[in-house]
């Protein structure tokens, strides 16, 4: 303004209402060959998410379906160990809040399904205190479960608490510093693992009846590499696989692996890559033993394994 006089109005923003929030409360349908039934949904008056859907079938049947959300959980105050709680609490902080946590299936008012999916928090290269999946539980059932089922939620040590018969169990075990899955079983005894590779963005191999695990710690069971992302790699027109291979004695790390039994595969090639000869070997991981040579001073090798004699393998480079 100028000393003295008043100043004139300035416009600093236009404004203009677009639309507000629509919900699908109730829909019928009925005639020709479907099956007459309504179905109503009601929300979360708040965070705008369904929290229940009922489904009323002419015949008089039920169904009825209900969600969780991280918001339906009083843990503002859960430590960092106690995980499962204390990821809900960051996707409390962060807004992240439209996954849903418990999902029950009703026939009649009777239980026949359900998921729950458990979060953890770590550490990773993109985001301090990264949130990602930890288990999903499912329940088993012979007979639809009319009573005494337990909701999922916390004890006052922010322990998860869910019902008995949840016992068919996924577990996210291992992850990558980018937050990629790593390791996956269930508790059918089904496993899948992933290595990655192209500075972590995408996967080139996937592992059943193997560990695949980066930390320090000696629970690995798995390497693969094809020189891709390698840094000390050179360019070859004439490469096994992908565009890269290795010259010279390459220094296998292997620290982090699991003391056992193995077999170590690779191709090797005397004239650049004109021709390969493969190569098998079988292994004995021991605690003292963390790197392994492979190849020689005037060698190229490339698509490097080792893998548990049970385990198999798919590769795929770019």
């Amino acid at each position: 303004p100028v000393s003295g006089q008043a100043s004139a109005p300035q416009l600093v923003g236009n404004y203009q209402w677009i639309s507000q929030p629509l919900f699908i409360t109730r829909t019928e349908t009925s005639g020709g060959l479907v099956i007459n039934q309504i179905e109503e949904t009601s929300y979360h008056p708040d965070f705008l998410l369904p929290l229940a859907t009922y489904v009323h079938i002419a015949s008089g049947e039920t169904c009825r379906t209900t969600w969780t959300y991280p918001f339906s959980y009083n843990v503002a105050a859960a430590p960092a160990s106690a995980k499962n709680a204390f990821a809900l609490r960051k996707m409390q902080e962060r807004n992240c809040i439209s996954i849903p946590v418990e999902t029950i299936h009703y026939k009649n008012e009777a239980i026949i399904s359900n998921q729950i999916q458990e979060f953890k928090v770590i550490e990773t290269i993109t985001l301090p205190q990264s949130i990602v999946h930890d288990k999903k539980r499912e329940i088993i059932l012979q007979n639809p479960l009319a009573t005494g089922y337990q909701p999922y939620g916390f004890n006052t040590q922010f322990n998860p608490v869910s019902d008995s018969l949840c016992k068919k169990i996924h577990y996210y075990e291992h992850y990558d510093s980018a937050g990629n899955l790593l390791y996956y079983r269930s508790s059918k005894g089904e496993s899948q693992g992933s290595v990655y590779d192209y500075n972590n963005s995408l996967p080139v191999a996937s592992v059943k009846n193997a560990v695949v695990y980066q930390g320090a710690e000696p629970l690995n069971e798995v390497l693969y590499t094809s020189f891709e992302d390698h840094p000390h790699a050179v360019s070859n027109i004439n490469a096994k696989t992908g565009r890269k291979s290795y010259y010279g004695i390459f220094q296998l790390g292997i620290t982090n692996f699991k003391p056992g039994k193995y077999t170590l595969t690779y191709w090797e090639s005397e004239d650049g890559g004109a021709t390969w000869k493969f190569r098998e070997f079988r292994i004995q991981k021991e605690e003292a033993v963390n790197i392994l040579p492979i190849g020689s001073s005037l060698t190229h090798i490339d698509e490097v394994i080792i893998l548990p004699e049970q385990a198999s393998i798919n590769t795929c480079t770019l």
